[in-house]
């Protein structure tokens, strides 16, 4: 069964499905127990932060997340 899909809002959020959460985001990361972010969420930083680090991942759950750095070996 298909789910209405929130788009882009103004917010830092990009995607949010209804009763799944948000499942991709840009912004400041957010903190280890932030809420609303759905296991797998991909989160892409556009803070000052290292040049080699840009995309997260929501390790955690919807009510607790973890993201954490997605690295690529070259």
């Amino acid at each position: 069964m298909s789910h209405p899909l929130r788009k882009h809002d103004g917010t830092d959020n990009i995607i949010e499905i209804p009763g799944v959460g948000k499942v991709l985001c840009y912004g400041t990361v957010p903190a280890d127990g932030a809420q609303g972010y759905a296991p797998g969420c991909l989160f892409y930083s556009s803070s000052g932060n290292s040049v080699s680090t840009y995309l997260y991942v929501n390790k955690g759950t919807l009510a607790s997340s973890q993201f954490g750095a997605i690295t690529l070996n070259s």
